[in-house]
């Protein structure tokens, strides 16, 4: 049995980690584990929450063999974790460094548990960097886990500065895009009127959504008339953040906020935009970047971490600086001014070249062969 672990699952702004699940299926055994309880409500049947588990002797024996030191925290641990404790021989692949927090590391490791662990771009790039312990806490679990999976080679190659991974250990494998929900964008011949930009992604401080506005403030001082559309849900204070530099800007008549929208209901919006803008200062590869190359949609986005893996700048998109809004602005006003450049992003971005998820499943099987 192999158990997927995912922080939330299912969780609606990883569409992505729900169609794996799927695919995985038809070669493997798979069990899908959300570490995060759900209301009932969201919860879907075969997947392990933390709470499924009642209290059973079982849990009451491994309380004692903890030399009674917490008989709570070991009933806790039992509850939430019980799928390990009953299948310790099977392979555990958690989706988010987080999940392993220090009691469940140090069960994994005195267990010999084989756990997979797949890096985001915020584990090897910003994580590490805050503390010291955060450093120690990446590279232990990357040290003791039996494979490391990786959605593009950069993550590899910033994970290695903090534990050298070998080619057996670390494997890169890149998502199958859905293609279900790709349209085919048509871009406007001449940009004259209104020109609407718009970014899909949750609004988190790393995604830069807020700090883009200056860049939308540059081009309109420039004389462009422009209105930019957030599309995705917010994070903590971000939309008080958004909103307090939408009005510091005075940008209220040139923002849309439409909030979360599921990848199905893109297409309505989109169809109406003109280009997309990805600000990230860190990301492993956004999901979202597979549909709007696929449709064909003039993108402009940071070339950090993995992204420039998947856009060649000036070829199927346009690459920036991570937090240099006066490049994004220069970018934008090429591809409002050079139709030819805008017209030939779109047609090369459909043809770029991407996962299909045959290949991506075979991959998989290959990552979890002993």
């Amino acid at each position: 049995m192999i158990y997927q672990i995912f922080g939330t699952y299912p969780q609606p702004y990883q569409p992505y980690n729900k169609r794996l699940v799927e695919g995985l299926k038809k070669t493997q055994r798979i069990q899908a584990v959300s570490a995060s309880e759900l209301p009932y409500s969201e919860r879907e049947d075969g997947v392990v929450y933390p709470s499924a588990k009642k209290f059973s002797f079982k849990a009451v024996k491994y309380a004692f063999t903890q030399r009674q030191k917490s008989f709570k925290k070991a009933y806790r641990f039992y509850k939430k974790y019980d799928y390990i404790i009953e299948n310790q021989d099977s392979i555990f692949h958690f989706h988010n460094l987080q999940i392993i927090n220090g009691e469940l590391f140090d069960f994994l490791v005195s267990h010999k548990v084989k756990y997979v662990l797949s890096l985001r771009g915020y584990d090897v790039t910003i994580f590490p960097l805050v503390s010291d312990s955060n450093k120690r806490f990446l590279e232990e679990r990357l040290k003791y886990s039996w494979k490391i999976h990786s959605v593009c080679e950069s993550l590899v190659a910033n994970a290695s500065d903090y534990y050298n991974l070998s080619s057996e250990k670390a494997h890169v494998i890149y998502r199958t895009p859905n293609l279900k929900d790709v349209f085919d964008f048509n871009p406007k011949n001449t940009l004259t009127e209104q020109i609407n930009i718009f970014t899909v992604s949750r609004v988190h401080w790393k995604k830069c959504v807020a700090e883009s506005l200056i860049s939308i403030k540059n081009l309109i001082n420039k004389g462009f008339e422009v209105k930019y559309h957030v599309i995705g849900g917010f994070q903590g204070d971000e939309r008080k953040r958004l909103l307090y530099i939408i009005a510091k800007l005075e940008l209220q008549d040139h923002v849309v906020l439409h909030g979360y929208q599921p990848e199905s209901q893109f297409q309505t919006i989109i169809s109406e935009m003109d280009i997309c803008w990805i600000p990230t200062i860190n990301e492993g590869l956004p999901n979202t970047i597979y549909f709007l190359l696929k449709s064909g949609i003039p993108t402009i986005a940071t070339s950090t971490d993995g992204i420039p893996e998947v856009i060649s700048n000036g070829e199927n998109g346009l690459l920036f600086s991570p937090y240099d809004f006066d490049e994004l602005t220069t970018s934008t006003i090429d591809l409002i001014e050079n139709n030819d450049l805008r017209l030939n992003l779109s047609n090369n971005a459909k043809n770029t070249q991407l996962q299909d998820i045959e290949k991506e499943v075979s991959q998989y099987n290959i990552m979890y062969e002993a």
